[in-house]
């Protein structure tokens, strides 16, 4: 391949992972939210931040169980992101979350260009950069600690590139068992990368019909490998219910997995996962596989053996079709969408072949169309409402300390469902000190001498949202200086205003003796909220400074809330979502156009 294509082929990696990565930022500007929720509470707050604050974290912290599972990679990221951020921000894991996932697009576009070119790669490239845009797999984006979901697909990836082609033994085939050691500290499946390995391994064997010393011993190590990993799997004894209670209900739970995104009807799994099939039957024909279709047939035998796993272990009330499972079963959609590239070879195209094409290709459209309503329609229509109802519930009390507002609010309005736990939780200092901002204690504005005009106002009807007090001059002119804001204040501090037409947010700044950072410069329009994330001048003790000028007309601020300086680049970052997928789509489209064309162009100079 010329230099020039592959830049083009990087470049296209790139503005697809660009465009995954925007879209993603889209969905958690929309619907995302920094309350930590359900298991956040557990794997990051009561296992990390609390032992932290008593001086008694350990390693074996990060190596606790959560659920089944050893979630030690996602703790890691999240205690790091946390310290170095001064605040625990599950936006700011959600951000971090879609970039990782958002590279395994571009990964998995390269690998499929060692596989299949020319108009074939741009059709695999389209249906791949699909399956990362669409909102079908929203509770992984949506959820701070899930990023252990793409953790574990990168961690077979990686096992797979580099053991399966590689000799057993040899430097990178080492390289690769390092990586799949790594996965087990992803999910409770994170040995399957290895026994997907294993069984490529013996399969490989068999169509030798010759067995080396050296595979064996790599078949031993493997098997190893996923010995320890199997061990340690943690039972849960609550979770039996969800577990299939016979044999059909797995059947049937993993020929719906199978299917997908086309799951309503379990019996084409038969059709989706025909292509890969067909070629490791051609492999198997031949006695042989090339080093790309090896490493392809291992990632869909992954996806079965996550699927069987998953589906023996949730199949009973549907827990299967959860949304956080679907990222494994995309990566099955993009073996079989290569697989079905591999196959509508030039020359090799018959009739049969183009009827498998075209249904899958349907069944697939489909199916992605079906998930992407089912979205919409069951889950994120009421989602911010919940959102805002559980960040108000935890404010409450929070203000209060009357755990009557736990015990009063129903199971959906609360971010954890034990009301105990949780009211420990939130009384808990090392916690408390590491607050996001949604839910963190603004702080107390008090004004020095010389101000004046300024006086608190009850929040409702103005800025009612901020769960901060609200400070308001109803003429001007008035001028309000604050004490000094607290010597370890975190970097940003979130301002809120509000005022008569015309007034300028800018009124209101965050000043030092030597420096000074306003808010940026915006005409208000009466009671509508302008909000902006302002950095704290370093050097002398900060203060808050706002002076209206003399008129009838009225301004009001929130108490500042603190905000580190991961969340300030989240919040940029959430704001330009929808420039970023403007941007990255047109060069994605760009790099496609590229890319046919130099294969063209390829193809020409060998005629």
């Amino acid at each position: 391949m010329s230099a020039n294509r592959r830049w083009l082929l990087v470049g296209l990696a790139l503005a697809a992972a660009g465009l995954a990565f925007g879209s993603k930022l889209q969905l958690i500007r929309a619907y995302g939210s920094d309350v930590p929720y359900m298991d956040e509470w557990d794997a990051v707050g009561r296992a990390l931040l609390i032992p932290r604050s008593l001086g008694a974290l350990h390693a074996s912290n990060f190596l606790m169980p959560q659920n089944e599972h050893r979630i030690v990679l996602s703790r890691v990221i999240s205690y790091l992101l946390a310290v170095s951020n001064r605040q625990w921000d599950p936006l700011l894991e959600m951000t971090v979350g879609a970039a990782i996932h958002a590279g395994f697009c571009a990964a998995l576009l390269l690998f499929a260009r060692t596989l299949v070119s020319g108009f074939r790669f741009l059709g695999v490239a389209l249906a791949t950069t699909a399956l990362f845009l669409l909102p079908f797999d929203w509770e992984n984006t949506l959820q701070g600690i899930q990023s252990q979901f793409y953790l574990l697909e990168w961690g077979a990836l990686g096992t797979l590139v580099l053991c399966v082609p590689s000799a057993p033994l040899s430097a990178r085939w080492w390289s690769g068992i390092l990586v799949g050691a790594a996965s087990l500290g992803t999910m409770a499946s994170g040995f399957i990368a290895g026994a997907a390995a294993l069984a490529v391994l013996g399969v490989g064997a068999v169509l030798r019909r010759h067995v080396t010393a050296r595979a064996a011993a790599g078949a031993v190590v493997l098997a190893l490998l996923c010995l320890a990993g199997y061990l340690a799997v943690v039972h849960v004894p609550g979770h039996e219910r969800l577990r299939a209670h016979s044999t059909w209900a797995w059947t049937v739970a993993a020929a719906s997995a199978l299917a997908w995104p086309a799951w309503e009807w379990p019996p084409l799994f038969l059709v989706m996962q025909l292509p890969i099939a067909l070629v490791a039957a051609r492999c198997a024909r031949a006695r042989s596989m090339g080093l790309g279709e090896s490493v392809l047939i291992a990632l869909a035998v992954w996806v079965w053996m996550q699927t069987a796993v998953i589906a023996l272990g949730r199949a009973n009330e549907g827990v299967f079709r959860s949304p956080r499972y679907m990222d494994l079963y995309a990566v099955g959609s993009f073996c079989n969408v290569v697989a079905l590239a591999l196959l509508w070879r030039s020359g090799s195209r018959t009739r049969a072949l183009g009827l498998l094409a075209a249904g899958w290709v349907a069944l697939f459209a489909t199916g992605l169309w079906m998930r992407t309503r089912d979205v919409h329609s069951i889950y994120l229509g009421n989602y911010p409402r919940l959102k805002a109802i559980e960040r108000r519930n935890v404010r409450a009390f929070l203000a209060t300390g009357d755990a009557a507002i736990l015990r009063a609010a129903g199971k959906d309005e609360l971010p954890y469902p034990s009301r105990p736990e949780l009211e420990m939780m939130l009384r808990a200092p090392g916690i408390v000190s590491m607050f996001p901002m949604g839910i963190r204690t603004p702080l107390h504005m008090a004004p020095r001498a010389g101000s004046a005009g300024f006086e608190l106002q009850d929040p409702a009807g103005i800025l009612s949202d901020s769960g901060a007090r609200i400070w308001i001059a109803r003429k001007g002119p008035a001028r309000f200086v604050s004490q000094p804001l607290p010597q370890d204040i975190l970097p940003f501090v979130h301002l809120e205003v509000a005022g008569s037409r015309g007034t300028d947010a800018a009124a209101l700044r965050i000043e030092t003796a030597a420096a000074g950072e306003s808010m940026p410069p915006f005409a208000l329009a009466g009671g509508l909220t302008h909000s902006a994330d302002v950095a704290v001048p370093k050097g002398e003790a900060a203060r808050l400074v706002v002076d209206v000028p003399a008129g009838d007309h009225w301004f009001a601020f929130a108490e500042p809330v603190e905000l580190g300086r991961g969340s300030w680049a989240t919040h940029w970052l959430l704001r330009r979502s929808g420039r970023i997928v403007a941007a990255t789509a047109i060069l994605f489209a760009a790099a496609l156009v590229g890319v046919a064309l130099a294969d063209r162009s390829s193809r020409t100079a060998a005629a």
